[in-house]
């Protein structure tokens, strides 16, 4: 499941709604106002939301429409706030308690955006945290450790990340004995 351009396309598909009404309202009103009877204003006001709404689902059906395609404005900050709002959505099932919906939310962060230091971070403290699965979360863990050595980068993170990678290890190997 592709959560987050759901997501988009829903949204972008409520602006285009919103567009389609107020467009078809101003149609609506001159047809009134040419003709004088409400009930043809009426007709092309509705006529006009049916047949735009009818064109863009059969669009979408035809050309499998993701409304990332039609953000506005420049390319960094579209993508800024499409990560932003992966993470927020990420965060709020992991608030609500729904761990597996938001393991899933962060795993597709990096499956679009493989470097997200942050989303496997996130992704391992979740493991780690609330799912009760250490060795996902070793793994997540090494794997950003491995990252960042491999860059030679610093990140905010790479104290606790050794510090957690610790514990968690020292817990698998207590409970083996």
């Amino acid at each position: 499941m592709n959560l987050f351009k759901e997501l988009i396309d829903y949204l972008q598909f409520a602006r285009m709604a919103l567009w389609t009404i107020f467009a078809s309202s101003f149609i609506g009103i001159a047809g009134f106002v040419k003709t004088g009877s409400l009930m043809y204003g009426l007709f092309i006001f509705l006529g006009g939301i049916v047949i735009n709404l009818a064109g863009f689902l059969v669009i979408k059906r035809i050309s499998d429409f993701s409304g990332s395609l039609y953000h506005s404005g420049s390319r960094e900050k579209d993508h800024n706030a499409v990560i932003k709002g992966m993470y927020d959505t990420a965060e709020g099932l992991k608030l609500r308690g729904q761990y597996s919906q938001a393991e899933e939310a962060y795993l597709e962060i990096l499956r679009e955006y493989p470097k997200e230091m942050d989303a496997r971070y996130l992704l391992a403290l979740l493991y780690e945290l609330n799912l009760y699965k250490p060795e996902q979360a070793v793994k997540e863990y090494s794997k950003l450790r491995l990252e960042i050595q491999e860059k030679k980068i610093s990140y905010k993170y790479k104290d606790a990340l050794d510090e957690n990678i610790k514990q968690l290890e020292d817990f698998l190997k207590d409970g083996r004995n």
